[in-house]
Parts: structure tokens; C-alpha cells; sequence
């Protein structure tokens, strides 16, 4: 027993977008030259690779920078005029979504948070385990493959290569984010995210054997000493960036302040600006401008709000999507705020990869001290099987109004 244990080295690729396809040295898979037929016979394996490995890598990345920034309403906001912190709602708001109602002219809030993404699933398959087959060149161009006598008898065409993957894929993102209003009815906020990026992955290829003639191990192998299905080989990449992403300015007016049964209206309109660097996964690479509608009312200590928006994407309409944002904030306490959201992406011209996106969001605020609210949030996926996905998404942040008296 003598199998190929050494395999390719690990590597780190300049850019994490393309990572994947720096397994096995960049070039594919490759094979050792045998002889078929009296004649030598290279290896055919490597085209079917590499569009395999890209595809995969560009289906993953693509998939990335769909996250949500926290809501531009706050706790408590600074009244600039008068120095003092004011409360702007009875319960500590929502979380992910919007409210119609906006902080008041001259006031101020600033946030920061964290959220660790842990990606776990792809279309359904575990990261860890992903498999790809790939298949042998069409050698003789016949549109067969395996023998077509009398231009072509052996079956080596009927051999493929399989390639077990075990992929990590993580982001760390740190947002700081604040909100001013410009009048009693206009808001502008800012949202500046910074991310960690790491990705890794292994994977373990064989010869998937089913040519008979000549018998698949005398020419398909990975060793120049051949030990039949014992024949592997390795390879691993790593790589991991850092910096700032896609920016998200803001703007919401609201246009209706209800009474009695009728709600509070707002319109939002938002750019998220390509600042991130798209090849080290840091942001999308693509402007993106969303307007949407707010609706919210207050029943006693419960809030409901609707956010429904839609989102344009420069110079890739195929991703335009809706948005949508249902659920409610509870005031539990004076000091103490729960928060349920359902929230949704739907891309109605996708390519089919993640183009429905359902989530339920769990949340809390709590007034520490003064004007220093923490923030905790859950997100867990409710349709795992569509793209890119994580078990749950949790986050940790703070509200602080500056001014606060002792």
C-alpha cells in the first residue's frame, strides 16, 4: 500500500475572490502521461477542471455581501441645541428595519456593531463536503464519450475525476453608523462597514474508474506508480483580507405622522456605494440604489412596521430584487425592547442561485446607562437550501448619545 499521500502544497492566492481556483496549483487537474494505444497520452482532464472550480468559485462569491445594516432608528438621539439626549420612542425601536417616524431636526446618534458570519451551506450542500466529477475531453471530437469504432475503441473517455471539497468561508464585519436629522421630517444616515474575510480549502482528488480497455489504471493516474483506487492527491489554499466595505448612505422623509388608526408613512432612499474591493471579497462591486416604502403604528407597548423596497443594481439588472421587512418591537420594560423581524430578498430575474431569501431575525435592546443602549441580534435562515448560507448570524452592538448628563 502505497498511495499518494504528499499531494500539492498549500497556497495562498493574491485574491480571495479566485481562491478556489488556486487548487492544484492553478493549472487544473493534471495527470500523469501514459502511453495509449502505442502512443503517448496526455492528460485530459485539466479544461473540465478549471471551468469547474470557476464556476464554483464564481457562484460562491457572487452569492456573498447580501447583509443587513442596522436601522437607522435610534434609542435615544442628541438634541444639538440643548446638549441633552432625548428618548424618541417609547419602546428602544427596531433593529434591521426602519420606522416611519425620524429623530427630529438638529439631533444626532451614532451606533457601532459587530457580526460574526459563519457560512455553512451552498445550494443546500454542506461546505464541508461538496463534490465535483470531472469529466475526460471529448478526444476524438466525436460528441461520444467513450469508443465510436472505428475512429476510436478504448473507453478511457468514460473515466472522470472526482474531487472532494471541504471549503471555510467567514466574515467578521464591525459597523459604524450614525444618523443626523436635517429636519423635523428628514433624516440622512451613514453606514461605514469594515470586514475580515478568511477563506479555506481542502480538497482530496481521485480517478473515478470505469474504462476497461486498456484497464482504467494503466492510464489514468495522479502517481507514476500506479496503486489502482489507492492513487490521490491534495491540495489545499488559504487566504484572508481586510478593509473597508460597501458604504450605505441613507436618506428618509416622512410624509405622513398618523393619528388615531391611520400609520406613519415614510419614503427611504438608499446607495450603497462599491467601495469594498470585490476581489478580496470585500464588497460587490456594483453601485446599488433602493428606494423603499415604511409603514409603522404603535399599539399599546407593541410597534408593528412594514419595510418594502426595491433594489437596482448598475449594470446587472438580472439582480435587481425586493426587499421586505415584517415584524414588531415590544417595549418589556422602560429599559428593555424586543424585536421579531421576518425579512426577504427576492430576485425575480435571477440566475437561480439565491434568488429567494427568507429569514427571521430575533432581537433585544437594553438601556445600560444613561443613553448607552446594547444591542443584540440573531439571524437564522428559514429556506437554508437557496445560496449562500449561514446556521445563524448573531450580533453584538451599542447606541450612545454624547451629551448625556450625569
Amino acid at each position: 500500500m502505497f498511495p499518494l499521500l504528499a499531494g500539492a502544497p498549500a497556497a495562498t492566492a493574491q485574491e480571495l475572490a479566485h481562491l478556489l481556483t488556486e487548487l492544484y496549483g492553478g493549472d487544473g487537474i493534471l495527470l500523469e502521461t501514459s502511453t495509449l494505444m502505442g502512443a503517448p497520452h496526455a492528460p485530459h482532464f485539466q479544461a473540465d477542471s478549471l471551468q469547474e472550480l470557476n464556476s464554483l468559485s464564481n457562484d460562491i462569491t457572487s452569492a456573498l455581501g447580501f447583509f443587513s445594516f442596522n436601522s437607522t432608528v435610534s434609542s435615544y438621539t442628541l438634541d444639538i441645541e440643548r446638549g441633552v439626549p432625548v428618548r424618541t420612542t417609547d419602546s428602544l425601536g427596531p433593529i434591521l428595519s426602519e420606522r416611519a417616524t425620524t429623530i427630529g431636526a438638529r439631533r444626532l446618534n451614532l451606533g457601532f456593531s459587530y457580526n460574526r458570519v459563519d457560512f455553512k451551506r451552498f445550494e443546500g450542500q454542506d461546505l464541508d463536503d461538496i463534490t465535483l466529477f470531472f469529466t475526460h475531453e471529448d478526444v476524438n471530437m466525436d460528441g461520444i464519450l467513450g469508443p465510436n469504432p472505428p475512429d476510436f475503441t478504448s473507453d478511457v473517455e468514460t473515466d472522470s475525476v472526482r474531487v472532494d471539497l471541504d471549503i471555510r468561508l467567514a466574515q467578521d464585519i464591525y459597523t459604524v453608523y450614525g444618523t443626523f436629522g436635517v429636519t423635523r421630517h428628514f433624516d440622512v444616515g451613514l453606514a461605514i462597514p469594515i470586514l475580515y474575510v478568511e477563506m479555506q480549502a481542502d480538497a482530496h482528488a481521485s480517478v473515478a474508474r470505469s474504462a476497461t480497455d486498456p484497464p482504467s489504471e494503466d492510464v489514468h493516474n495522479f502517481s507514476p506508480m500506479p496503486m489502482g483506487d489507492e492513487d490521490f492527491t491534495d491540495s489545499s489554499v488559504e487566504g484572508d483580507a481586510y478593509g473597508v466595505g460597501d458604504l450605505l448612505l441613507r436618506g428618509k422623509y416622512n410624509f405622513l405622522r398618523g393619528e388615531g388608526w391611520i400609520p406613519n408613512l415614510a419614503a427611504v432612499g438608499q446607495v450603497r456605494f462599491p467601495t469594498g474591493d470585490e476581489d478580496e471579497l470585500l464588497g460587490t462591486g456594483d453601485w446599488r440604489g433602493m428606494g423603499m416604502f415604511v409603514a409603522d403604528d404603535t399599539f399599546g407597548p407593541v410597534s408593528p412596521h412594514l419595510n418594502l423596497g426595491y433594489e437596482i443594481v448598475g449594470g446587472q439588472s438580472h439582480l435587481n430584487n425586493l426587499q421586505y421587512i415584517v415584524g414588531m418591537d415590544a417595549r418589556l420594560h422602560r429599559r428593555a425592547t424586543a424585536v421579531l423581524d421576518l425579512l426577504g430578498r427576492w430576485e425575480p430575474s435571477g440566475d437561480g442561485v439565491g434568488d429567494n431569501l427568507v429569514d427571521v431575525a430575533i432581537g433585544g435592546k437594553y438601556n445600560l446607562w444613561r443613553a448607552l443602549v446594547l444591542v443584540t441580534n440573531f439571524i437564522v435562515p428559514l429556506n437554508r437550501n437557496e445560496g449562500l448560507r449561514t446556521d445563524f448570524i448573531w450580533s453584538l452592538g451599542i447606541e450612545y448619545t454624547f451629551g448625556a448628563a450625569e
